[in-house]
């Protein structure tokens, strides 16, 4: 693992995934299509991930599907 240097003032973002097979899973029972294409916007502001995405990407990178 590379050497990490961080100043004052420096931030991290952690962002975790869910599992493929868990994204699977949950697709199969709502009878979704992963590669399903979306279209997001948000009535608050600016988004924190992108505003085009897939189904797949959705329920992988955005939503928590574990808890």
């Amino acid at each position: 693992m590379p050497a990490v240097k961080y100043r004052c003032g420096d931030t991290l973002l952690v962002q975790p995934a869910n599992h493929p097979e868990r994204v699977d899973r949950l697709l199969s029972a709502l009878k979704q299509e992963g590669e399903t294409e979306l279209s997001v916007s948000s009535l608050q502001g600016k988004l924190s991930f992108p505003s085009q995405l897939t189904v797949r990407q959705l329920f992988t990178f955005v939503l928590d599907i574990q808890g």
